[in-house]
């Protein structure tokens, strides 16, 4: 057969493939359904005119490569109408969101885990109270860009308020306080207002967050600031590459946790590698490093109020080794900080035994979790009928270390006992034993500082006759 002739019947063949494949009917895609829902009030009444907007989102199995607000279903909204039932059209069928619902007359709310695939679900609001006569137990104020533009569907959040006590001396509290808003959102001019109804607020400390944005803390916002000096910036990014052995890992969690854990603590960040093994933080916040006159430096105990760790989920490497957390040092808004390769090396271990004082078995259903200083990820494991127990993929770093076990508490014969066991650990251990008593209740307070190397009780302070 001639070349002419092949060259004819290979562009014939060609052609018929080519119009084959033009004359074949696309598969459709599969259709996306709406997420439906109804709000009520506390007596399940109809809420009408509450906007339900879609807040953040995350993937139903495994990790997510993107931020919890950064899918392109999030910041879709809808209305109730007058049965309080309300439609978000055509969203993702493999995530699961998390809704805010904003009304005027009540508080605004956030559910989460909605997935568009389960039945609708009914969300019930609270009835907001009004606002205090005295001016001074609310705080009116406006979220602001780098640019003086208003930040609609912030949420701005009180860590903590200040009053004056008896004797003009100053008082205060942060955390869930009674009568304190726990939450506002900013309308679309950017303004807000809490109130605190026992008593006249003389300082307010806020975090506030947005979509886009860095989430802030601010410390001493009063009635005559909180109209300028609320702004939000873009944040840092925070990218590198996780590999192993020289080839890129995909579907790792990489966690970024903010070092200063006193009352500006800015909670952690995660993201998980893409299929060639990168990873992307955006928006992270920049901590105000002020340091004020009056102000109690923790520095020594936390480190600087600008660092972060980073490091790879232990749940997510599943005991194939382990990553050290690293220093970040993040600095100033639009700082790009490119962390390279990040290597997994070899995990550590600890195969360890728990014994009562009184020889009693351990207590069925008893548990012990393991946190590190510088990462935000507790494991927690289940201690065997027999006291023994065993965990992996952990790193060096501080650890503290917490049991569970019911009617027993660390005995005060153990090293490093602190509210838990409070050690340093820098390789693996195998025998590494517990002793737990009666009369041992855990302590209240723990140390910051350099930990001590994790050591097993003194063969000496174990029971002799064990169960006599």
């Amino acid at each position: 057969m001639s070349h002419m002739l092949l060259r004819v019947l290979g562009a014939v063949l060609a052609f018929a493939v080519a119009t084959s494949s033009l004359a074949a009917p696309a598969t459709p895609a599969p259709p996306r359904p709406d997420l439906a829902g109804r709000v009520v009030d506390d007596s399940s009444n109809p809420v009408a005119g509450a906007k339900v907007i879609v807040w953040t989102a995350a993937v139903k199995t495994g990790y997510s490569t993107m931020c919890p607000s950064c899918y392109p279903d999030c910041g879709k909204s809808a209305t109730t109408g007058s049965d309080g039932t309300f439609t978000i059209p055509t969203v993702d069928p493999d995530l699961k969101y998390q809704l805010m619902i904003v009304h005027e007359s009540f508080a605004p709310k956030t559910k989460g885990k909605i997935d568009p695939l389960a039945p609708a679900q009914t969300i019930a609001l609270d009835k907001k109270p009004p606002l205090p006569d005295d001016p001074e137990q609310s705080l009116r104020g406006r979220v602001l860009d780098f640019d003086g533009k208003p930040i609609a569907h912030a949420t701005v959040q009180p860590r903590f308020i200040y009053w004056k006590a008896p004797m003009n001396q100053p008082s205060g509290a942060g955390g869930a306080v009674e009568g304190l808003d726990t939450l506002a959102l900013t309308n679309s001019d950017g303004e807000f207002v809490l109130s605190y109804s026992k008593k006249p607020v003389t300082r307010w400390e806020l975090e506030i967050s947005a979509r886009g944005h860095a989430t802030q803390y601010f410390k001493r916002i009063d009635q005559y600031n909180a109209n300028t000096h609320l702004r939000l910036g873009p944040g840092a990014t925070v990218r590198g590459r996780l590999l192993r052995a020289g080839a890129s890992v995909s579907g790792v969690q990489m966690i970024l946790t903010h070092g200063y854990r006193a009352m500006e603590f800015l909670g952690d960040e995660k993201i998980a590698t893409d299929s060639d093994g990168y990873f992307t933080f955006v928006n992270i916040p920049i901590a105000d490093i002020t340091k004020w006159p009056d102000e109690v430096n923790l520095e020594n105990d936390f480190g600087p109020k600008n660092r972060w760790w980073l490091a790879a989920s232990m749940a997510s490497l599943k005991g194939n080794g382990a990553v050290a957390p690293r220093s970040v040092l993040v600095e100033r808004h639009d700082q790009d900080i490119d962390l390279g390769d990040i290597e997994i090396g070899p995990a550590l271990h600890i195969r360890g035994r728990v014994i009562t004082a009184d020889g009693k078995p351990i207590p069925e259903g008893s548990t012990f979790m393991f946190s590190a200083k510088s990462s935000w990820e507790p494991i927690q494991r289940t201690i065997n009928p027999d006291g023994t127990f065993f965990i992996d993929g952990l790193f060096p770093d501080d650890w503290d270390i917490y049991f569970a076990i019911k009617g027993y508490g660390i005995s005060r014969f153990q090293p490093c006992r602190q509210r838990g066991i409070a050690g340093a650990l820098s390789q693996s251990l195998d025998d590494y034993v517990v002793l737990v008593d009666t009369d041992s209740p855990q302590q209240d307070f723990g140390i910051a500082g350099p930990y001590p190397p994790l050591q097993s009780i003194d063969p000496k302070h174990l029971p002799q006759n064990p169960g006599k």
